[in-house]
């Protein structure tokens, strides 16, 4: 579904830019702090890749595997959901960890300036779990890119030896058409 894949998108799009900011102490003054979302809640990128995957395996694939997509969307969206909150919660030890590496201290100055990014990837999570539960409901109606190549999807209407009309194949289309059908027209 191309929702499951927007919603992977919008997921990692929400990951890349700054999520809080802060003020850390060096020897001439202070120096500014970013960290964004990958950094901060690495879960929210990893669950947004599983995302956007589950819904290419959910348009390519058989009945089977789309089970384990749906599976995977709700579970991508409940980790990205859990990371998210978990930095909205707390965001001093990511701005800490980014004050070390530009400082070496991990202090602060100050309180953290968090951004609207986890918010709003918290949301788009939560969507992605909302989603993911729905899938199964819309199951009958999913069309599969791949089912026409498949022998089994072939109509039984149309016979070996041309269309419906049972009369020998005399153009080269039709054997393109057989093809079109899931018939090997060789076999004839």
């Amino acid at each position: 579904m191309a929702l499951v894949a927007v919603l992977g998108l919008a997921l990692f799009g929400t990951a890349l830019p700054a999520w809080a900011r802060a003020e850390t102490p060096t020897t001439v003054g202070s120096a500014a702090v970013a960290v964004n979302g990958a950094d901060a809640a690495p879960g929210v990128a990893s669950a947004a890749l599983v995302v956007l995957v589950a819904g290419l395996v959910l348009a390519l694939s058989g009945r089977v595997t789309r089970v384990l997509a749906v599976l995977g969307v709700v579970l991508g969206g409940a980790l990205a959901a859990a990371s998210a909150a978990a930095f909205l919660a707390d965001p001093e030890p990511a701005l800490r960890q980014a004050a070390g590496a530009v400082s070496g201290a991990t202090e602060l100055v100050g309180e953290p300036q968090v951004t609207a990014w986890p918010t709003l990837a918290l949301a788009v999570a939560v969507l992605a779990v909302l989603v993911g539960a729905a899938l199964p409901w819309l199951a009958g109606s999913w069309q599969r890119v791949g089912r026409r190549y498949e022998t089994a999807a072939a109509t039984p209407s149309a016979g070996p030896d041309g269309p419906a009309t049972g009369t020998p194949r005399t153009r080269a289309m039709d054997d393109w058409d057989a093809l079109s059908r899931g018939d090997d027209p060789s076999a004839s």
